[in-house]
């Protein structure tokens, strides 16, 4: 970058002390001649780097830079399968915390619920971390509940 603003000064200042130097007749001269020259000079150093520019972008190889798989149905239905799934557990955790709400006041942001899932993709454990004035609250009532809910194990902790 700091060669090409020295190419374009250069030129620049070779330029000025040519239209300068060069002689000035009644009609003119070569002035306009030396000017017109010197213009598609100071042109030619400004647009240099889109020459650079286009010959990087002809060398760059798309195929390289996008990768495409051969993917079968199936593997776009384990991909849709494990998207869903997430989506699910995410509206499944939303869905406790409202419960939270709801059934003992404790407000959404005064609480972090996590889901442990088995192998199987069963819910095996939730996690209930209270924190600000829901750690009054009766985590044992709360385990409970939440057990009979869910028929899994539920852990509470205070935070």
């Amino acid at each position: 970058m700091k060669g090409y603003i020295l190419s374009v000064i250069g030129v620049c200042v070779v330029g000025t002390v040519v239209s300068i130097i060069s002689p000035n007749a009644d009609g003119g001269g070569l002035s306009k001649q030396i000017r017109v020259i010197i213009a598609v000079c100071v042109i030619g150093v400004c647009i240099t780097p889109i020459n650079e520019i286009i010959n990087y972008i002809n060398e760059v190889d798309i195929d390289g830079l996008i990768e495409f798989e051969d993917k079968t149905e199936s593997d776009y239905e384990e991909i849709f399968r494990e998207y869903y799934s997430s989506a699910e557990l995410q509206n499944l955790k939303v869905g406790i915390k409202q419960l939270l709400y709801d059934k003992f006041g404790v407000d959404g942001a005064e609480c972090t619920v996590t889901l442990k899932l088995s192998g199987e993709g069963k819910l095996e454990r939730i996690f209930i971390t209270l924190y600000g004035s829901a750690v009054f609250k009766d985590t044992g009532e709360i385990e409970n509940y939440f057990a009979e809910t869910f028929g899994c194990e539920i852990v509470t902790a205070i935070g």
